[in-house]
């Protein structure tokens, strides 16, 4: 409950700044007033996305299924699978992790309603297991004598321009194949999963 309450206050938090960023943005301005600077904002809304030097791309996006393994001596495992076991999303040996979603402020108008991914603060950074031709996120590894639970490791939302968020990992990532799930309030078995790969050196 207190990570529900602290989410819907910095949602309404941002939603406000957007808001007073949008009215400043239309306040008129004398000539001797410095230029307020501004981004380049991704096109597509509700699409996660990366910087390049050619401009916003799109992740590796994928409808990832929930499926389980059970073996007597290893226990069960609950994942969801990606295919593939390589993305073609790379970030280079020493480049910078980070993320930016455009989002429909505007919850009132109808157009919303066909962009679900709007709230950035539920998106999930998991690293990839590689079995077979198909890549994992693994939410859940029983064991024997344990139970691990992966809710995967947030990503810190920043404002970005106008319309749009910045998100960054909370640490730097390792080589290896990643994902990010984003949690819908109306998941069924399929999720919605992003992926992306880092270079090592």
């Amino acid at each position: 409950m207190r990570h529900l309450l602290f989410r819907s206050g910095w949602l309404c938090g941002v939603l406000l700044c957007f808001t007073l960023n949008g009215a400043l943005a239309q306040t008129p301005r004398d000539a001797s007033d410095p230029a307020t600077p501004s981004v380049s904002e991704p096109v597509d809304v509700g699409v996660l996305v990366r910087s390049t030097r050619a401009g916003f791309v799109p992740l590796e996006f994928h409808q990832a299924l929930k499926d389980s393994d059970f073996a007597w001596l290893a226990g069960q495992k609950t994942y969801l699978t990606v295919p593939g076991t390589r993305s073609n999303i790379r970030f280079g040996p020493g480049e910078e992790v980070k993320f930016f979603l455009k989002v429909f402020l505007d919850s009132s108008d109808p157009r919303s309603a066909f962009f679900p991914i709007k709230d950035p603060t539920r998106f999930a950074l998991y690293r990839l297991e590689l079995e077979r031709e198909e890549r994992r996120i693994v939410l859940r590894d029983e064991g024997l004598t344990s139970v691990r639970r992966d809710a995967g490791r947030p990503l810190v939302p920043r404002i970005y321009g106008k319309s749009s968020f910045e998100l960054l990992p909370t640490e730097q990532l390792s080589p290896g194949e990643y994902a990010i799930k984003y949690t819908d309030t109306g998941e069924d078995e399929r999720f919605k999963v992003f992926c992306f790969g880092v270079d090592g050196r």
